[in-house]
């Protein structure tokens, strides 16, 4: 098996991103943490946050949600429509690591 592969690291569309299967739960008290450094001090880039992997399906593809549920969360709910992204290309059991 391979190493993930980073493939580049660009704005991505809210709608684009699929949420599904997460190992955590939103934590509402990370979540107003999470709210009030991006609205203190933007959004920083931080390796470990915001991680999609683009994953093949019948042909096209999907960008599917890694890490950061809490940031996309806050950009919702702030009517923030593009959220800075690392896009991956990696397995099923990379990415529940990569969690």
């Amino acid at each position: 098996m391979s190493s993930p592969k980073l493939i580049e690291q660009r704005d991505v569309s809210l709608a684009e991103i699929v949420i599904r299967d997460r190992l955590r739960p939103i934590n509402p008290a990370a979540l107003e943490v999470v709210k009030q450094s991006i609205e203190e001090i933007g959004q920083q880039d931080d390796i470990h946050q915001r991680r999609v992997r683009l994953r093949g399906e019948g042909g096209g593809y999907e960008l599917r949600l890694i890490a950061g549920l809490h940031r996309i969360e806050v950009f919702r709910d702030t009517g923030r429509p593009l959220i800075r992204a690392k896009i991956w290309e990696c397995t099923n059991d990379q990415a529940k690591l990569m969690e």
